[in-house]
């Protein structure tokens, strides 16, 4: 038995309460896939893509892994407790990015370049704090709630210390205890992610839940 990801060009999405007919369990969204496995009610059964799909030898369906979001695990892909999965990445690496997010997050000191994804500018100096870090924390809680159902890319230039400090906010909203969050985010991420001390002293001073509620 083998997991199998099937992502397919020109995907069309279902409504968000469609049900993942691969095996009836309801899940987040169901991407129509040309890769039939089975039937179920004298349907054709197709892959999910926001599910891992267990299939036998014959190639019918056994079972969906009722994943959250279309980010197959690779690296760059952190997912945090609940099953939402967010990319990070540096903007200065080299090399094509294979699979464009839904919305891209950029943490930068100046007006990102155009991208072919929509973008959202979070104004966060390298090595520092975001300039407005209320708003910064508002546009993450967005980013967050976003990769429920949507491929959601976090970046900076390195892809280590803002990129880094942002996950670790993510990972307290997942319920990582803010004292433990750049510890977590370095282990699943990268091991210098959240570079400096101030970046560090102000991720476990967070307290979220009154940002959630401001």
């Amino acid at each position: 038995m083998k997991v199998e990801h099937h992502p397919t060009p020109g995907v069309q999405r279902h409504d968000p309460h469609d049900v993942c007919l691969s095996d009836q369990a309801t899940s987040r969204a169901c991407i129509e896939s040309s890769s039939v496995v089975g039937s179920a009610s004298d349907k054709e059964v197709a892959f999910c893509l926001w599910c891992d799909v267990e299939t036998s030898g014959d190639g019918r369906s056994i079972a969906c892994g009722g994943r959250m979001t279309a980010w197959p695990l690779a690296a760059g892909v952190v997912e945090f407790p609940g099953g939402h999965r967010v990319r990070g990445r540096g903007l200065r690496s080299k090399g094509s990015v294979e699979l464009a997010p839904d919305v891209g997050f950029s943490l930068l000191g100046r007006q990102p370049s155009a991208m072919s994804w929509p973008t959202v500018w979070i104004d966060w100096p390298d090595f520092r704090l975001p300039t407005d870090r209320p708003h910064a924390l508002t546009l993450l809680c967005d980013a967050f709630d976003r990769s429920t159902d949507e491929r959601v890319e976090i970046a900076c230039g390195g892809g280590k210390g803002r990129t880094g400090t942002a996950l670790a906010v993510l990972a307290i909203l997942s319920g990582v205890p803010a004292n433990e969050a750049v510890a977590w985010t370095r282990s699943s991420y990268h091991r210098r992610a959240v570079e400096t001390s101030w970046q560090r002293r102000w991720i476990e001073q967070l307290d979220l839940e009154r940002v959630r509620h401001a």
